[in-house]
Formats: C-alpha cells, sequence, structure tokens
C-alpha cells in the first residue's frame, strides 16, 4: 500500500481523486488526481462535489 494521501474519491467517468485530510477539516473541497497529485477542481461545498459526481472510495 501506498501513503495516505487523503480522503480517497472516485468519480462516475472513473477517474480516481482525493481530498487532503486538513482542507476537508477546513470545509475546503478541493480534488486533487490521485496518481499525479495536480489539482482538478474546488467546491464551495460538499453538495457541488456530489452533485459533479464524485462520491468516497469504499
Amino acid at each position: 500500500t501506498g501513503k495516505n494521501k487523503g480522503c480517497t474519491l472516485d468519480h462516475l467517468d472513473g477517474r480516481f481523486g482525493y481530498i487532503k485530510l486538513e482542507d476537508a477539516l477546513a470545509d475546503c473541497f478541493r480534488v486533487y488526481d490521485y496518481e499525479r497529485d495536480t489539482l482538478q477542481a474546488t467546491y464551495a461545498t460538499l453538495e457541488e462535489l456530489i452533485e459533479d459526481g464524485w462520491k468516497v472510495s469504499t
């Protein structure tokens, strides 16, 4: 297993991402690409993140 990058997410289109723990605790929803660690999107609310197709990986 690799380093825990934060809260791992998957998108309905098959992408994987994550939100850094410190961002989530600050209600800052920045999604980073899981493989490249590049910022993919920023959401003002958790609802926006979900509406855009992201969900917590299980």
